[in-house]
């Protein structure tokens, strides 16, 4: 077993298409393609943020001092082509025009009742942000006029404060900033990861079962005095560690980028990432991730085992992404929870206890029934393929 183990390791390391897929792809490709998103997303909303809307004000002889606002915003530029209503709401759907402001007849904030404006926008980039943009830029005349209203009516600010809002609701929120950080990032943590522990796991399966077979040197392992189930096993421990070495250089380079990221740009959420996740945590991640990897190890076996050709064992693979895919998604739902139903359905079950990790809420005897309840999920599978590699009518099928 441990000679066919090393055996195995030794042609790993010789090819190179697993080296990529088990080191470079984490280590690298993975945290840098994150990081081109992230960044791209944050450079659209700032550029969102500092882009000029173009608007057009209807009826502004009705207020000359809400014009004159919007005019003053260097950020907003006044559009005079459009003049029905039909052309500026067509305007505003083909993304020509980012907003309309209508000011009615009579309009008088001045009068003691409450006036009205009509902002006609889409909300289909909220990127944009039209709504807060132009509520920020017309703040300096809606305030104008709640002081022009406290004089008129002898009212104190206090006194308005009550009228506006005469109960007020303390709220107080008990979830500690590691616990509100672990709802929003906990999320798409095992999503990485699990499907890195998959991805190295595939190539040195497919090669260790159907490459042996398309290249004729399964028939020279197994004329050798060793129990098919040692083969089997070496080569099971062998697509094992590849797994986790993609895992473990995954949590490794995340952990690095994410660090020094926060380091270098000095980014808030970045910065409080780093200050909520502990290496203590990320360990335990690593150590929940162990039954995973031997999860994906005998599945992929099992399969590459049954496959005749190199071919037809991509072909059987591609599909198992879907099949992992879809228990992330489910954990990744707002609703999810862990609990003794979700423990038992594989893959979500590890998802949700990493989520609740990151979040410091997971719970000991959870933790370790799900440990158990995987490692029982690979100890079925193995033996599973082991059974299948013990049937020379399937092992050497044509």
């Amino acid at each position: 077993m441990l000679t066919v183990f090393i055996k195995e390791l030794l042609d790993m390391v010789r090819d190179r298409r697993t080296l990529v897929f088990a080191v470079l792809l984490p280590t690298l490709i993975f945290p840098v393609l994150f990081g081109i998103i992230i960044a791209i997303n944050a450079k659209s909303a700032i550029d969102a943020q500092e882009a000029t809307l173009s608007y057009v004000l209807q009826g502004s002889e009705h207020s000359p001092a809400i014009s004159r606002q919007l005019a003053d915003n260097t950020k907003l530029r006044r559009v005079t082509t459009y003049e029905s209503d039909d052309e500026i709401e067509d305007a505003i759907r083909d993304g020509k025009l980012h907003f309309a402001l209508t000011i009615p007849a009579g309009f008088n904030p001045a009068s003691g009742e409450q006036q009205q404006l009509v902002l006609r926008f889409s909300d289909a980039d909220p990127t944009n942000k039209v709504k807060s943009r132009v509520r920020q830029s017309l703040k300096p005349v809606i305030d104008q006029a709640k002081t022009s209203l406290l004089t008129d009516m002898g009212l104190t600010q206090d006194q308005l404060d009550v009228l506006d809002q005469p109960i007020k609701v303390q709220y107080n929120d008990l979830a500690g900033e590691r616990e509100r950080i672990g709802q929003s990032v906990g999320g798409l943590l095992p999503y990485i990861i699990i499907l890195v522990c998959m991805t190295g796991a595939i190539y040195a399966a497919v090669d260790m079962g159907a490459g042996e077979k398309e290249r004729g040197t399964l028939e020279s392992l197994l004329i050798n005095p060793l129990p098919r189930y040692e083969i089997v096993i070496g080569k099971f421990l062998a697509i094992t560690t590849a797994s986790l070495a993609a895992c473990l250089m995954a949590i490794l380079s995340l952990a690095f980028w994410v660090g020094f990221g926060a380091k270098l740009a000095d980014v808030d959420v970045l910065n409080r990432v780093v200050s909520a996740i502990k290496l203590s945590d990320l360990a335990l991640v690593f150590l929940l991730m162990l039954p995973v990897g031997g999860i994906f190890a005998s599945l992929m076996l099992l399969i590459s085992c049954y496959a005749r050709n190199y071919k037809e064992a991509q072909n059987y693979m591609s599909p198992l992404s879907f099949v992992v895919i879809i228990p992330l998604m489910i954990s990744m739902m707002p609703s999810a929870e862990l609990n003794i139903g979700s423990a038992m359905i594989p893959i979500t079950n590890v998802s949700l206890a990493m989520k609740e990790l990151i979040k410091g809420t997971l719970d000991n005897t959870m933790y370790l029934f799900i440990f158990a309840y995987s490692l029982a999920l690979v100890a079925a599978m193995l033996y599973a393929t082991i059974t299948l590699f013990n049937k020379e009518e399937v092992l050497f099928r044509s």
